[in-house]
């Protein structure tokens, strides 16, 4: 991917030796919204027209789609002080629910389960439980508009794991989006996005569920663990032997990742433990900019000679990455559902 990237820049920079110099102002191109965020501007406007109802935390039931593999303590924690929140300053923003498909009388959450979870506790632990009451938004829902609506919930918070994104694309084919209708969904390129089919395809579920939700574990480590396992018949065994050992649910989630792939001869390149990984692009002996690699992002620097071509590359940066994913989107056509 990066010999990509980088051959892109050094064919930029024999185009822009070539090109005449232009002395008029560029004007500055809109930056393109997120999708993710656009698909949540759009929920909240089709929620404005909606009535905000009373509900029994008891009589709903969590959505069938799971977005969230375990409840470690920092997510317990986190639940504590969103009780504590409610408490002192009630609920604010209401969950959506179904009216459940299948029990009159209950419903069923699209979003806003920690809510949920945090009022159903207090009203366990209330002298007057009938008088606590969940806030909620209720709209008759397809599974296919459950699971979109997750969906924009879950890419507004951007807390998911990469892992548990992956759990959760294949969560959203199960409902009968296409892949390449996911993009939108989840905040991610098409190449993205046949990643995490990629790993999943190669990895068994039970194993991936044995690890859990891997906080901190990005695509590189998982990549690296499903080229492995695709590599040797016999390290998947090993791998599911090792995951299902008596000691192995005992260490925190990035640990049970550490020890499978150590055993399997890597190391997991966690949050923030990448080494910074530096490349100079070069026009014959000629330095034209250095590139940083390292797990907080992709950094280019130029050196003071070459600043103009730094300010050519921003003003035509929206081509070439057009290019980039027009590239991206050819090599990985085939693993695309039609």
């Amino acid at each position: 991917m990066k010999k990509g990237i980088l051959k892109t820049l050094t064919s930029a920079a024999e185009q822009a030796h070539t090109d005449q110099p232009n002395h008029l102002p560029v004007a500055p191109k809109r930056a393109k919204g997120s999708p993710v965020l656009a698909n949540a501007e759009k929920a909240l406007r089709d929620l404005a027209g909606d009535s905000i109802v009373n509900l029994d935390p008891n009589r709903i039931e969590p959505s069938p789609f799971r977005d969230r593999m375990e409840e470690d303590a920092e997510a317990r924690e986190q639940q504590d002080e969103l009780k504590r929140s409610l408490l002192k300053e009630n609920q604010k923003l209401p969950v959506l629910v179904r009216p459940h498909p299948s029990q009159p009388n209950f419903y069923q959450l699209a979003y806003g389960h920690r809510r949920w979870r945090a009022i159903k506790e207090i009203a366990s632990e209330s002298d007057r439980p009938e008088t606590v009451f969940l806030r909620a938004y209720v709209r008759n829902l397809t599974d296919a508009q459950l699971i979109h609506e997750q969906t924009i919930e879950n890419g507004v918070r951007e807390n998911l794991s990469w892992i548990e994104k992956a759990l959760w694309a294949q969560q959203l084919k199960s409902t009968g989006i296409k892949q390449r209708e996911m993009t939108s969904l989840l905040g991610v390129s098409e190449a993205e996005v046949s990643r995490l089919f990629k790993v999943l395809n190669s990895l068994p579920e039970e194993m991936i569920r044995a690890i859990g939700r891997a906080d901190g574990i990005g695509r590189p480590s998982w990549m690296d663990l499903a080229e492995k396992i695709d590599a040797s018949p016999e390290k998947l065994k090993t791998a599911l032997a090792l995951s299902q050992a008596a000691d192995f649910a005992s260490l925190d989630s990035p640990k049970r990742f550490e020890r499978l792939i150590k055993a399997l001869g890597g190391n997991a390149r966690e949050k923030n433990q990448a080494a910074n990984e530096v490349i100079e692009v070069r026009l014959g002996k000629e330095l034209i900019c250095s590139a940083k690699s390292n797990n907080n992002g992709f950094q280019l620097n130029f050196p003071k000679p070459k600043s103009e071509f730094g300010e050519w590359l921003s003003q035509h940066i929206e081509r070439l990455y057009d290019d980039f994913i027009s590239q991206i989107s050819k090599e990985q056509e085939n693993e695309y559902d039609s």
